[in-house]
């Protein structure tokens, strides 16, 4: 048998399903339109995240694991942006820094949309978001041989900076729609 591996063309069915069901769902409890817009551009948000953090991997149900590739070293980063790594006390910003802050970007524009919370509760969802992406990298890293993410402080730091600069566009686009709206 064949290693089983998990790539993000797998999740499309099961996506598309989940999102019917919440849609029907959502229309029977006449939630308004805002709203159940937001939150399917937010759903396909996350599954393209997830696509991009966490997966492709592989694993095998079906062979067993050689002795020592049960436990994989842990991959950890507790150095955020390199400072103290190699005596430097000089943060930098790499381009892996950037991406993460702009994969994040959409999190704080899109989840304003999905609910009427105000910026507290979006920060603290995204660093949930992002615990659970680097936790679940820390965990399949130590299990799946061929996985090589690593868990990073650095990534915690850009993925809810990300988060509150996208809160805060969303923010200026309220505020440009209701001073059009006040103009008609």
């Amino acid at each position: 048998m064949e290693n089983i591996v998990i790539r993000p063309s797998n999740l499309l069915p099961l996506v598309g399903g989940l999102l019917l069901v919440f849609n029907l769902i959502w229309i029977a409890l006449r939630k308004p339109f805002r709203l159940f817009f937001g939150a399917n551009l937010f759903a396909v948000y996350l599954v393209v995240l997830i696509s991009l953090t966490i997966l492709p991997f592989s694993f095998s149900v079906f062979k067993e694991p050689l002795p020592e590739t049960i436990f994989q070293p842990l991959r950890v980063n507790l150095y955020p942006f390199g400072i103290g790594r190699l005596g430097t006390l000089s943060p930098h910003l790499n381009r892996v820094d950037l991406l993460n802050i702009a994969a994040f970007v959409p999190f704080g524009f899109l989840l304003p949309f999905t609910t009427k919370k105000g910026k507290l509760p979006i920060i603290l969802f995204a660093l949930l978001a992002t615990l659970a992406i680097e936790i679940t990298q820390l965990v399949l890293t130590s299990r799946v041989p061929t996985y090589s993410r690593a868990f990073d402080v650095t990534d915690l730091i850009t993925n809810m900076l990300g988060a509150w600069l996208g809160y805060l566009i969303s923010r200026l686009f309220f505020m440009g729609e209701k001073k059009n709206t006040q103009a008609i």
